[in-house]
């Protein structure tokens, strides 16, 4: 399911991504309520390290399960198509 499919990616993920898409893919997952704005919060304001934004952010969806995980596939797929590709998400 989705959030196996985040597991799979997730070294790549955190590796590729950047402090702006990280930013985005909060205010997206935020905005369709899948992450509390406390949460948004603890993701930014507890390190300024980009790799650890990263795992903090994608540790936290996929405790949430298939759906949150399926929302930030398709939010990261929409913030960083280059990425999205790079990592096996698009074709």
């Amino acid at each position: 399911m989705a959030a196996d499919r985040l597991r799979g990616i997730r070294k790549l993920f955190v590796e590729g991504v950047n402090t702006s898409v990280i930013k985005e893919l909060l205010d997206s997952l935020c905005e369709d309520e899948i992450i509390k704005d406390c949460e948004k919060e603890m993701v930014t304001e507890n390190t300024s390290v980009t790799r650890d934004q990263a795992r903090c952010l994608i540790d936290m969806i996929i405790k949430k399960g298939d759906k949150a995980s399926e929302k930030f596939l398709q939010a990261l797929q929409k913030e960083d198509p280059t990425l999205s590709t790079k990592i096996g998400l698009k074709q």
